[in-house]
């Protein structure tokens, strides 16, 4: 027989078979929330709880100023089009990536990254841009869905910059120090 407090109808709060009212700590919790379910900060300000709302902390970019060093713009001695290519013959060898398209217009390469367990999307952005010998690499990787991506975006980054230094690795040079 199974015990009273390992059957789903008390974890979920649903009525049960005896036909009398739950009580102890789940339904009780539920019925009178308290302060414990108050704002995490009380002192928030309208104008920063609707900011709170609509800003989304799903997304990662580069910069030369990232406090991260795997995280800054890179630099490498190659076209637009060598890096379109090393990423082209690169994705199929990863992992759940795949690459979409390189525009030549705007010198963005375009791929997509599936989560592992619930196979959520990411878009990532690749834009370059020619400094004479140089290209400057610069990266963006955003969820598709969510509010949050708990770092996903930023290892995603992390992961195609290291493939691509990997693959570069004789014409890579450093992250600009500042």
């Amino acid at each position: 027989m199974t015990s009273d407090r390992f059957r789903p109808s008390r974890i979920y709060g649903v009525r049960n078979r005896r036909k009398e009212p739950r009580d102890g700590p789940a339904c009780s919790a539920l019925s009178n929330p308290g302060p414990r379910f108050a704002p995490v900060n009380p002192t928030m300000t309208t104008h920063q709880r609707e900011h709170m709302k609509t800003t989304r902390f799903n997304s990662a970019a580069t910069s030369d100023t990232a406090s991260s060093p795997k995280l800054r713009t890179r630099r490498y001695q190659a076209t637009p089009a060598e890096i379109a290519q090393a990423l082209r013959t690169l994705a199929p060898q990863l992992k759940r990536w795949r690459y979409i398209g390189y525009d030549r217009s705007s010198a963005t390469i375009h791929m997509e990254h599936d989560t592992p367990i619930i196979t959520f999307t990411d878009d990532i952005l690749l834009r370059m841009r020619g400094e004479g010998e140089l290209t400057t690499v610069s990266g963006e990787s955003r969820s598709r869905v969510g509010s949050y991506d708990f770092g996903v975006n930023a290892r995603n980054l992390r992961a195609i910059l290291g493939a691509l230094d990997r693959v570069l690795k004789n014409v890579a040079t450093a992250p600009p120090a500042e």
